[in-house]
Formats: structure tokens, C-alpha cells, sequence
């Protein structure tokens, strides 16, 4: 069983959490592949080129969902200082410009896609021209553990 996590964290694109705090759920790939092609539909309606999926990305954003998750925070900055331009860096993606949008709680990519759709900063991030890239997760607490669903999407124009 610890096998097939790990296979399947793998395959996401996720690192495996420090600590058993948070968990990719049932479905998390084809919720991530959703919300990229539903963001590269937008941008395409837009005259906006699709963004390229990135597996480095990716694993960045499932870092920064665990690591919200298992320091109870919700942020774009984590307690320690660290950035979205800094976590990309420090997981050696070449990038020059890093976005990135975080939600908590909701159930479904839709929805989630949607909230971000309805606030200004988080479409600006989704619409913009400058990147090339994206990567996202979707973690979730143990039960009990209360917050709901992370998702990060980290956007960059990578190298």
C-alpha cells in the first residue's frame, strides 16, 4: 500500500510529504489535467498560447500544498520566507517569472477553476503572456486535520 502511494505521488509529479500530514486524493492527476486544460481553453478563447505542462512546476506546487498543510498555514509566503520564485529556484527550474495561485477547500477542480476565474490577481496570473509553463496539486489533510483541499498552481516563463 505504501508502494502504490508512493507510485502514485510519483506519477503526479508530487514529492512525498516529510510527514504522513497530507495525501494526494483519489483522482488528484486527472483534477490537475482538468484544470490546465480548462485554464489553456480560456487563454486559447483570449488569443493567449497554451501553457506547456511542467513536471517540475508540479512538483514544486505539491511541495508548497504539503508544506501548507502540514505547518497549518495558507500563504503564497511560507513561514520560513520562502517565495514562489524561491521555491522554484531552489528546486533548480530555470525560471524568469513565477506566479502562482493557492486555494483551500474546495472539493473539485471546477470549482476551484472557477474561484480563481472570479478574482482578479489569480486570472491576471492565468491570462498572463509572459509565461510558458504551469504545474499543478491538489493535496488534502489526514481526517480530522480540518482546512480542506490545497491547490497550487505555479505558473513561469521557463528557461
Amino acid at each position: 500500500m505504501i508502494r502504490l502511494a508512493a507510485a502514485l505521488l510519483l506519477t503526479l509529479g508530487l514529492a512525498m510529504p516529510a510527514a504522513a500530514d497530507c495525501r494526494a486524493p483519489a483522482g488528484a492527476e486527472q483534477m490537475a489535467r482538468e484544470i490546465g486544460q480548462m485554464m489553456n481553453a480560456e487563454r486559447q478563447r483570449r488569443g493567449l498560447r497554451p501553457l506547456n505542462y511542467s513536471t517540475g512546476l508540479a512538483q514544486v506546487a505539491g511541495r508548497h500544498a504539503c508544506d501548507m498543510v502540514q505547518r497549518n498555514y495558507f500563504s503564497h509566503v511560507a513561514p520560513n520566507g520562502s517565495t514562489p520564485m524561491r521555491r522554484v529556484k531552489a528546486a533548480g527550474v530555470c525560471a524568469r517569472v513565477t506566479a502562482e495561485n493557492i486555494a483551500m477547500g474546495y472539493p473539485s477542480a471546477d470549482r476551484t477553476f472557477r474561484i480563481w476565474m472570479e478574482s482578479p490577481k489569480h486570472f491576471q496570473n492565468m491570462m498572463n503572456g509572459r509565461v510558458n509553463s504551469v504545474g499543478v496539486a491538489v493535496v488534502e489533510p489526514q481526517p480530522g486535520q480540518g482546512g480542506g483541499r490545497r491547490w497550487v498552481m505555479v505558473l513561469a516563463r521557463q528557461c
